[in-house]
């Protein structure tokens, strides 16, 4: 299980609470566990691994605001990809994936600590794929398509002679 309690901005302000004023426990499957507590181990001694971050600078305290961009750079470099892609694109990324698995809404807005549906849309983008393989489950559940191919038919059997 997963504890958080703390809020940190850009700003590097740090608050003693979430956003909410709510702790949040997250359940993690046990494969993330296990990589979480790979990184725990294998951060270097010293102030960094004796520090409560999970995710530490190398003197220990909070990373910078900008300590993805190099990264992100980098990778965006060997994928070879010409659009800019920023750090902060990942939470949109997060709640398009979980769309996609078809993740619960009340489990996405629990890991991202969304009170409300709203604040979890806001940071979604539906893409075309995903509008026409929706909308392709309505046609089939309204049963659109099977009326449209006995009215075919119907004007078919009209036209040859057929009553």
């Amino acid at each position: 299980m997963l504890l958080i309690r703390q809020s940190h901005t850009r700003r590097q302000e740090v608050m003693q609470a979430t956003k909410t004023g709510l702790d949040q426990y997250l359940t993690l499957p046990g494969d993330m566990i296990d990589i979480l507590r790979w990184h725990v181990d294998t951060l270097p001694d010293g102030v960094m691994h004796e520090s409560d971050l999970l995710f530490p600078s190398e003197v220990g305290g909070y990373r910078s605001p900008s300590c993805l961009d190099k990264p992100f750079k980098e990778v965006s470099r060997l994928l070879g990809l010409k659009k800019h892609v920023t750090p902060r694109a990942m939470r949109r990324t997060f709640q398009d994936l979980a769309r996609a698995a078809e993740m619960k809404d009340v489990v996405t807005r629990a890991v991202c600590g969304h009170v409300t549906a709203a604040m979890t849309q806001r940071y979604s983008t539906v893409g075309g794929a995903e509008m026409q393989r929706e909308l392709g489950k309505l046609i089939s559940l309204a049963g659109i398509k099977e009326a449209h191919q006995q009215t075919q038919a119907q004007v078919v059997g009209k036209v040859v002679g057929n009553p």
